[in-house]
Order: C-alpha cells, then structure tokens, then sequence
C-alpha cells in the first residue's frame, strides 16, 4: 500500500497545536523531528491497517481491590 492518508480538519488543528507547543517549548529541530515521526507513524498506520492488536473493552468498574472486574 501506498501509506496515504487524509486528516480531519481536527487532527490537522492538533497536529498544528502539537507543532507550536514543540516550536515555543524546545525549538524548530525538536519541532520538525517530531512532527517527522508523526508523519512516519500515519504512513505506515496508513499502510498497514492490520498493525497492531485488538484491545479488550475493560468494564468501567473496579473491584474493592482497585482491579478490573468482570461485570
């Protein structure tokens, strides 16, 4: 596959925000290089759809022990 991808106008907003914290917070080389490891990451998400793992669903409770529990 070809690892395009097109983002949501709110995905480009964040990615925009996450660009100017990185630019004030540490500087244009630290900006630039994350934005390029994002930019890695979509390609290859959008490259390989069947990365990764299935996630269960935890229950939203917990058991007096502070653990998941079964509902």
């Amino acid at each position: 596959m070809t690892g395009r991808y097109t983002l949501s106008p709110e995905a480009q907003r964040d990615i925009e925000q996450i660009r100017e914290y990185y630019l004030n917070e540490a500087g244009a080389p630290v900006a630039r290089h994350v934005l390029a490891q994002i930019t890695k990451a979509l390609r290859f998400l959008a490259g390989t759809p069947g990365a990764g793992h299935r996630r269960m669903i935890l229950p939203s409770r917990t058991c007096g022990s502070g653990q998941c529990c079964p509902i």
